[in-house]
C-alpha cells in the first residue's frame, strides 16, 4: 500500500509505503506541507502492528516538521506499548535531533 501527496505542480512530496511484516518505507520531503497527511496515514498503517521498522533511506529532505513527525510517531508507539525502530536516518535529521537534544529520545 502506498500513499503520495502532490504539490500544485504534480511533483510528489512524500510517500509512506507498507513493505509487509511491520516494515515501512518513508521517502520524499518531510515538510510542513507533507507531514500532516503523513501523520494521519502513519496512524492508519501502524494500527494493529506489533514492532514497527521505519526505513528513512528514501527521505530527500526534512525540516523541523519532519523531525516532529518522527517524535510524534514514537510517542504514539510508546502509548500503545509498541516498539518503533528508525533505520537509515538521513544526516539532516540526525543533526536536527542532536541540536534539539532528541537523539536519545529517538534512539538515534
Amino acid at each position: 500500500m502506498r500513499w503520495c501527496r502532490h504539490n500544485d505542480n504534480g511533483a510528489a512530496q512524500a510517500a509512506l509505503s507498507d513493505q509487509g511484516g511491520g516494515r515501512f518505507a518513508l521517502e520524499g520531503e518531510l515538510s510542513f506541507a507533507s507531514v500532516p497527511a503523513l501523520l494521519r496515514r502513519g496512524a492508519a498503517l501502524f494500527a494493529g502492528q506489533g514492532a514497527i521498522e521505519l526505513d528513512l533511506s528514501g527521505v530527500r529532505r526534512a525540516d523541523s516538521a519532519g523531525l516532529a513527525l518522527l517524535v510524534e510517531w514514537l510517542a504514539q508507539a510508546n502509548r500503545l506499548n509498541r516498539q518503533l525502530d528508525f533505520r537509515h536516518v538521513p544526516d539532516q535529521i540526525l543533526r536536527m535531533a542532536k541540536v534539539g537534544g532528541l537523539e536519545d529520545i529517538l534512539s538515534l
